[in-house]
């Protein structure tokens, strides 16, 4: 399949065979409509019928939806567990990243001075590890470990929306420290203007990002598969505590976490909520 993600056109190889990233979800988005599409049919009938009446939908367009899904190219690295970011991607020049300015930024690496990066193995941002953050339950936790240490190595964070999923992902796979160094990296973007472009406006997308990395991060806020809201703490040593404000199946909650991963969550509005605080579950 030829594809290219927008993700990818942006970076240093404009025009790519199977992109992991951009093939994944859509596997995932086939996965999903069909899922939904077997539980209406199932349990609500009339709604189902309603839908095929409305949009056409046939047994056969279905059916190439779950060969298509079937079928879709996942590349990886044979006989390892490192996925491929796109198809070709492990016959580029295997260059990697040595070393960081005074801002703790990665410096562009010597063999870039001769070659193009689209020739290396140098990517833009995150990508392979933006999907191991975004569908971690597909992988376990050696590929995620294994794919974030290779790709750690390698990503220039071209794009200020990347270090703060280095950050994420480097909690997630227990590196604590560097999680925290990719945490000031992306808050101090337009601090300290380390990508020197700040005069064009603040990297708003990134500041979401930081918002993120904190809560979802730092803070250990997570959902359990049955939706319960769950928070477990892994805070920077660095810091003495954290509170923050989240809306939850209607309800206003203040957490606040400190430097001993305890958290303390109060209900400013709504109604009792029940919520997962460091295995234990509480009723707010």
């Amino acid at each position: 399949m030829w594809l290219s993600s927008h993700r990818q056109a942006y970076g240093f190889s404009p025009l790519i065979y199977n992109n992991l990233y951009t093939n994944y979800l859509a596997r995932w988005n086939l996965r999903y409509v069909l899922s939904l599409l077997t539980a209406m049919k199932e349990e609500k009938t009339d709604a189902y019928r309603t839908l095929v009446e409305k949009t056409g939908l046939t047994e056969c367009e279905m059916e190439t939806w779950r060969e298509v899904q079937a079928k879709m190219y996942l590349p990886r690295k044979e006989g390892t567990k490192l996925l491929e970011q796109f198809e070709g991607y492990f016959e580029l020049d295997n260059v990697t990243i040595e070393k960081y300015d005074e801002n703790d930024w990665p410096v562009r690496p010597e063999a870039l001075k001769t070659k193009k990066a689209s020739e290396t193995q140098i990517t833009k941002q995150a990508d392979v590890v933006m999907l191991l953050h975004l569908l971690s339950e597909e992988f376990d936790e050696e590929t995620m470990k294994e794919n974030y240490t290779y790709y750690e190595k390698r990503a220039l964070h071209g794009s200020s929306l990347s270090p703060s999923i280095f950050s994420v992902m480097g909690l997630k796979v227990g590196d604590d420290s560097k999680a925290y160094r990719y945490l000031r990296r992306a808050a101090f973007i337009d601090l300290l203007n380390m990508q020197g472009n700040t005069r064009e406006g603040i990297h708003a997308a990134n500041t979401g990002g930081v918002w993120q990395t904190v809560v979802f991060g730092f803070a250990g806020v997570s959902q359990r598969e049955d939706g319960m809201l769950k928070v477990r703490p892994n805070m920077p040593k660095e810091w003495q505590n954290l509170t923050f404000r989240l809306h939850y199946r209607g309800a206003w909650l203040e957490i606040t976490v400190d430097g001993e991963n305890q958290a303390e969550i109060k209900r400013l509005a709504g109604e009792a909520v029940e919520v997962e605080v460091n295995g234990v579950v509480k009723e707010i």
